[in-house]
């Protein structure tokens, strides 16, 4: 499920924005989301439940909230500051009413929660083998790339580098990648594999 970097991602690329490394942070730094296709791969291939029942919970409490883990708060309250005057667009989501939200407190996500919804909608009818795939179709190659692709290339945000810089990740190398299964690198030494 670990994308990988976008096609502009090259040495040249990153020397001609004066970088010798690919920051820590920020949208320089950005891969193809993986993870989501993976999962729905997983469950395609060896689930058992539908689209719908694994979405719905998830819906669930990013609608109506969920207790926030005392780790999650403790991040949240050390990067506020980088939300509040660096990455705009993330305060809203991540410092309801402009505070980091305390451990314990419902915490809700209504953006992520619509965004599955959408999913489920575009999901459609069919089988479920042919649901999940039109799903991971909407996030890769729909609605999810293209807000992708246009956050990337109409934001600069500052990075750990200490400059604003905007991605290279486009809807192209979203479309392009898909999660796949790989053989898992062995080793035999001294009777281990």
């Amino acid at each position: 499920g670990q994308g990988v970097a976008p096609a502009a991602a090259t040495i040249e690329a990153f020397k001609r924005q004066g970088m010798d490394l690919v920051p820590g942070s920020g949208l320089m730094s950005a891969v193809v989301p993986g993870a989501f296709d993976a999962w729905l791969l997983l469950l395609r291939d060896h689930g058992s439940f539908d689209l719908k029942d694994v979405l719905e919970p998830a819906i669930h409490y990013a609608e109506a909230g969920h207790p926030l883990l005392p780790g999650a708060a403790r991040a949240l309250e050390e990067v506020a500051p980088i939300f509040q005057n660096e990455w705009p667009s993330s305060g809203p989501v991540w410092l309801p009413n402009g505070q980091a939200p305390k451990a314990g407190k419902l915490f809700r996500n209504p953006t992520l929660a619509a965004t599955w919804r959408r999913i489920l909608k575009e999901a459609g009818n069919g089988s479920r083998e042919q649901r999940i795939d039109r799903a991971r179709r909407a996030w890769s190659q729909g609605f999810v790339a293209e807000q992708i692709d246009h956050f990337c290339r109409t934001q600069s945000l500052m990075d750990s580098s200490g400059d604003c810089h905007g991605g290279l990740l486009t809807g192209d190398d979203m479309a392009a990648w898909e999660a796949h299964y790989e053989t898992p690198v062995s080793y035999d030494y001294r009777g281990w594999t």
